[in-house]
């Protein structure tokens, strides 16, 4: 319902907050602990953003305030400003689906259909952040190291798509066909 303020995808947003609104009153949003968030729970996409939250206040009716906000996620990082009112919130499970490149068409306007048990007609969307699973996210922790005898060396630390939680003691896998 309001404007998410920009935020720093590296730490955790305890500052800002957002408020929701859901489609019924007997929809819920349930707490999350560190150990859950780090594990995915608790994902959203806001307008183009992923983002995960700790914690969600009912206010009474549908709505909802979240914060303990981890932004930026899933390669996400560049939508971390910009948000207006009124965007899209759309809870992320680990249900995904690849959608057959076939059936789905590639124009600025393709749409989504889907209709459940009991629904009368197939409700659509615009297919939102298109590709953004076949981009490599950024890379982080840039650091850079000058010689005496002025050579440069940078380094940093890969990410890989399909590759969002932090295995303890193992290195990212890669995810890719090759490195460059």
């Amino acid at each position: 319902l309001d404007t998410l303020a920009p935020g720093n995808p590296m730490l955790i947003d305890r500052e800002r907050s957002f408020t929701v609104e859901l489609l019924a009153e007997d929809m819920l949003l349930i707490n999350a602990t560190a150990s859950q968030l780090a594990n995915g729970a608790n994902r959203a996409l806001v307008g183009s953003e992923i983002l995960q939250f700790a914690l969600a206040e009912p206010l009474g009716g549908r709505t909802w305030r979240l914060s303990g906000l981890l932004r930026g996620r899933g390669g996400t990082e560049h939508s971390v400003g910009g948000h207006v009112a009124n965007e899209t919130f759309v809870l992320i499970d680990q249900r995904l689906r690849l959608l057959d490149p076939a059936l789905v068409s590639s124009g600025p306007n393709a749409q989504i259909l889907a209709a459940g048990r009991g629904d009368p007609d197939p409700v659509g969307d615009l297919i939102d952040l298109r590709g953004i699973s076949l981009r490599p996210p950024h890379p982080v922790h840039g650091k850079s190291k000058t010689y005496a005898d002025g050579s440069l060396e940078l380094s940093w630390a890969r990410r890989g798509r399909g590759a969002w939680f932090w295995l303890d003691g193992a290195d990212t896998p890669l995810v890719e066909e090759n490195e460059r």
